[in-house]
């Protein structure tokens, strides 16, 4: 799906076909044409049921994003959930989180800034108390982390440099939160958190995009590596934009 997807958004670059000489257009099967169409529209997804040891109530739009995450996690997709501020990102992870482990299981780590640990505390134990949370900061981290019943391990991005630990786990699932915290991809920051495996990878951040176009890059080489090309291919993309402004429609059907 993802070479696909990736096809399309560049074509002539990956066939080495100059557009400009030749027309070129690429179209899809029923069966790819339909998972596109999820993509692109979540809301025609069909709604995944929360469990009961959830609990809260969804709105409609949250419920949406939720069963989109459980749906791009059945793809093996990396997803990027960027509802503006206040709209309740922090309660449809935790219902995805919930789910997850209720029906299989796993261990998850989640990354976020060090003011956040307090509060993402306060809405586990609301909304989802039976979920087991282990917060790994500070001097008894790498202690912390050898818990075995632990679900869901809470770091911080200044941790992730300094537990080289994290990165010898195979996580079933890894969550950013601020995820624009690795918006430039040659920081030290940036590299030690691309380095930690995951099965499933989010992405949360009400700002996927805060200067440039180049942001969405390295979101994305976190999320679904190769997708949107390396970063010479997708600079090339981008400066090609001001002078083709359907170039933009490519982007916006194919994240």
């Amino acid at each position: 799906i993802a070479e696909a997807i990736r096809l399309e958004l560049n074509a002539g670059e990956k066939l080495g076909i100059d557009e400009e000489e030749v027309g070129l257009e690429v179209s899809n099967g029923t069966w790819l044409r339909k998972i596109k169409e999820k993509l692109i529209n979540p809301e025609i997804i069909k709604k995944s049921k929360t469990v009961k040891s959830f609990k809260a109530v969804l709105r409609a739009y949250q419920k949406t994003g939720f069963s989109w995450l459980s749906y791009m996690q059945k793809l093996g997709f990396g997803a990027c959930l960027a509802d503006d501020m206040g709209l309740g990102k922090t309660v449809q992870v935790i219902a995805f989180l919930e789910n997850v482990r209720v029906q299989n299981g796993g261990k998850a780590l989640l990354v976020i800034p060090a003011s956040l640990i307090g509060n993402w505390q306060k809405e586990i134990e609301k909304f989802a108390p039976q979920m087991s949370v282990t917060v790994l900061h500070g001097k008894e981290a790498v202690e912390n982390l050898e818990g075995e019943n632990t679900f869901l391990y809470i770091t911080t991005y200044g941790m992730v440099s300094r537990m080289e630990e994290l990165r010898n786990i195979f996580w079933d699932i890894l969550i950013l939160d601020e995820a624009q915290a690795i918006k430039n991809p040659g920081t030290k920051q940036t590299k030690t958190v691309k380095a930690i495996k995951a099965k499933t990878k989010l992405a949360m951040t009400g700002t996927p995009i805060e200067n440039k176009l180049s942001d969405l890059w390295s979101l994305f080489d976190f999320l679904d590596p190769g997708l949107l090309g390396n970063v010479k291919e997708f600079t090339k993309f981008t400066k090609k934009i001001g002078d083709n402004s359907s170039d933009y429609a490519k982007l916006r059907n194919c994240l």
